[in-house]
């Protein structure tokens, strides 16, 4: 029995004694511990402290977690920089190898085969995604094709991301600074300096590198080939080359097509024997070994316009066929140097040129035009009529009506159905003038003077005139030259 009573204590005690860490009147929500009221066996409430459940840890240590995460973190960064190394490196030796001579004489060669030219090219340099090479040549061409030269300066493009790791170079549009291109006759045999491509070492090193240009690609993508500055000259037989167009815009655009597309903006045509020209816009494209020419617009002294379309073969003999449309183009420019500051004015024409210009080079140009308030003065013509019909008002006059046509060779000029009026005392018509290469004058133009003028006293010509009506009537002979010509009147009988 006392056993029991003692077991019962100490059972007691152990379940009743309690440790406090806090005054139970000061408590707060945030403390991990609770204070509840129980009863003893003797039936005495007491206050006892009870403790919350604490939450499970995780398995993982807080510090060992933080240290893995560092670890990753560490390794991420070095292999990005590995990478970043290892790509740097690549890009060094690849521009290091662009800039060398053997990439440079295999891509001169794979060019060379895919436009069949010998082509060459100058020391190329790699920017970013921007290719430059310093210069471009066609060393040699087909007999058969006009071009017999093309130069180009300072090249550069940009290279698809792709070209790096195929055959095929992807680029954008090619633009070069500057530019000359020879055509004409080659007198001499051409021929192909072929380059040795026996380079397989320098590729062995390209793929192993697993970067770069391939140095023999199987072709080439690119839409347009522009030059800033270029210079197009002909080489006649046993003539030096002579420029015919000067610092113009030349843009070839799609050039993969069978029609390829060939513009000029800007510069200046020089043609011997014609007048110079500004090129606004010369529109064409190149098929079936002809530049068709369309929608042209150049410019002609002041303010003048000619419109131009026709076609030029580029290979054989070069045959052309060219028709011009021009207007508000100051009639001096159709008269030698002699007579250009004796007349004034503007007219509106057109004419059409065809011919070759290899194999006995030939041209025949027909055309005519006409205009209004034309002025003649001190011209030759005039100041011999004046004196012979002792009038000094003809010495200088103001053209209405004036209508000329024209055949013009590459030696001579015609001028035919010359005809027009100064009202009220001159009238001219049916006049006809051959001018040579040598500056002859050959020819006759029918002249009518008012009669008033005839009636005056002293005028000793007055029998050369055919009376009819209002004018007097006589046909004026021409021989001699441009700058010293032989003038006469002969009679003739009107119907």
């Amino acid at each position: 029995m006392d056993r029991h009573k003692n077991s019962e204590k100490k059972s007691y005690k152990k379940t009743v004694k309690r440790r406090r860490r806090s005054n139970p009147d000061k408590l707060s929500d945030s403390q991990p511990v609770r204070f509840e009221q129980i009863e003893d066996q003797d039936g005495i409430k007491k206050t006892v402290e009870v403790r919350r459940r604490r939450r499970r840890r995780s398995q993982q240590p807080k510090k060992e977690k933080e240290k893995r995460q560092k670890l990753f973190k560490k390794a991420i960064v070095l292999g990005i920089i590995g990478i970043i190394l290892v790509i740097f490196s690549l890009y060094f030796f690849m521009i290091t190898w662009i800039s060398g001579q053997g990439f440079k004489k295999n891509v001169s060669a794979s060019v060379s085969d895919v436009i069949s030219h010998d082509v060459s090219f100058g020391e190329f340099s790699l920017s970013g995604l921007n290719l430059r090479s310093k210069a471009f040549k066609i060393n040699s061409s087909p007999s058969e094709v006009l071009l017999l030269d093309a130069n180009l300066e300072l090249l550069q493009t940009r290279i698809h991301p792709l070209s790096f790791f195929k055959k095929n170079w992807s680029m954008g549009n090619v633009q070069a600074r500057s530019g000359n291109l020879l055509f004409g006759k080659d007198e001499q045999d051409i021929s192909y300096n072929k380059i040795d491509r026996d380079n397989n070492g320098q590729k062995f090193v390209l793929n192993k590198a697993g970067i770069g240009l391939d140095s023999n690609p199987d072709h080439f993508e690119f839409n347009r080939l522009s030059v800033d500055e270029c210079d197009f000259h002909w080489q006649g037989e046993g003539m030096i080359p002579d420029a015919f167009i000067n610092d113009t815009n030349l843009i070839i655009s799609n050039i993969s097509s069978s029609e390829i597309p060939v513009d000029l903006i800007g510069g200046d045509l020089r043609i011997p024997s014609w007048p110079d020209l500004s090129v606004k816009s010369l529109s064409g494209k190149i098929t079936k070994g002809n530049y068709l020419i369309n929608q042209s617009r150049l410019g002609i002294s002041q303010n003048g316009e000619v419109e131009l379309s026709g076609k030029v073969s580029i290979k054989g003999k070069g045959e052309y066929q060219i028709s011009s449309d021009f207007s508000k183009v100051d009639i001096s420019e159709f008269f030698s140097k002699v007579w250009r500051d004796k007349v004034e004015g503007l007219v509106n024409g057109g004419v059409n040129i065809s011919g070759k210009l290899l194999d006995k080079p030939d041209m025949k140009a027909e055309g005519g035009f006409s205009g209004s308030n034309i002025l003649l003065m001190r011209n030759p013509i005039l100041s011999f009529i004046s004196r012979a019909l002792s009038e000094p008002v003809l010495s200088q006059i103001r053209i209405e009506n004036l209508d000329v046509q024209f055949t013009k060779t590459l030696t001579d000029i015609e001028v035919s159905n010359l005809s027009g009026q100064s009202l009220p005392l001159l009238k001219f018509d049916k006049g006809n003038i051959k001018i040579s290469n040598n500056e002859n004058l050959e020819g006759n133009i029918m002249i009518g003077v008012a009669n008033e003028i005839l009636n005056k006293p002293g005028v000793e010509e007055r029998s050369q005139f055919s009376p009819d009506n209002e004018f007097s009537w006589s046909t004026l002979v021409i021989s001699g030259t441009i700058t010293d010509p032989k003038l006469g009147f002969k009679s003739i009988k009107l119907k």
